[in-house]
């Protein structure tokens, strides 16, 4: 709060010393920080003054003395996010709200993508689009947005399997419309990649020595299309 021709007050409640009979201009800031995510708003004045609002200056008259307050109104921010940031669209964007206010946020997946959205924050509960958000305090919201799902199954022949120069290892990925390519592993030991045709990719294996072995494939994805997935 600071009276025109004199230094801000640092601190309120502030008291000056006024000539009975003169008028005032005194001006309060519009926008005063709070903590992270939260600030005021300057509202009005309440007291014996003229208010001009939005500007905060008022126009006291000091024929008599009083109490004059400035008045703000509490706000917090509310941080919108879409992840990925290519898969969809979240709003409205990142704002301050006033306190109490119940904010409705949207999510939408990007139309030219396979991406679908999935929930926000990453609670299953929050799965349906839009959500009321009441600004209480500091708010923060994340849409997600996913491929979809797919399930990877692994195959060997001969099965049961004898010692043999030769294994044949198929991958078959659910639905059969994913493309890219499935790895396969002895373990963490990655044996050769193949690509899917079809929803199947094959490779033949001669590396294998006899003993047990713990076999899986892994399908990659596809950029916007599908997610990845192992088998089990």
């Amino acid at each position: 709060v600071m009276d025109a021709g004199q230094s801000p007050c640092p601190a309120t409640p502030c008291t000056y010393s006024w000539v009975p009979g003169f008028t005032h201009n005194v001006s309060a800031a519009a926008t005063q920080a709070g903590g992270t995510g939260v600030q005021y708003v300057f509202s009005n004045w309440s007291g014996n003054v003229t208010a001009l609002v939005p500007s905060g200056y008022a126009v006291i008259s000091t024929s008599q003395g009083g109490t004059f307050t400035a008045n703000y109104t509490t706000q917090y921010y509310l941080t919108t996010t879409a992840s990925p940031a290519t898969g969809g669209t979240i709003t409205p964007v990142s704002q301050f709200y006033n306190s109490g206010f119940n904010v409705t946020v949207t999510a939408a997946a990007t139309p030219s993508t396979a991406r679908r959205f999935t929930n926000f924050n990453g609670d299953p509960n929050k799965a349906t689009s839009p959500l009321s958000v009441i600004m209480s305090a500091p708010q923060a919201v994340t849409a997600y947005f996913a491929l979809p799902a797919t399930t990877t199954t692994l195959q060997t022949l001969p099965n049961p399997s004898t010692y043999s120069p030769n294994v044949s290892l198929t991958a078959n990925v659910s639905p059969s419309a994913a493309t890219g390519s499935v790895t396969f592993y002895d373990g963490a030991t990655s044996l050769g990649t193949a690509n899917l045709s079809n929803g199947t990719a094959t490779l033949n294996v001669t590396t294998l020595v006899v003993g047990s072995h713990t076999l899986s494939a892994t399908y990659a994805g596809s950029t916007n299309s599908y997610a990845g997935s192992t088998s089990t």
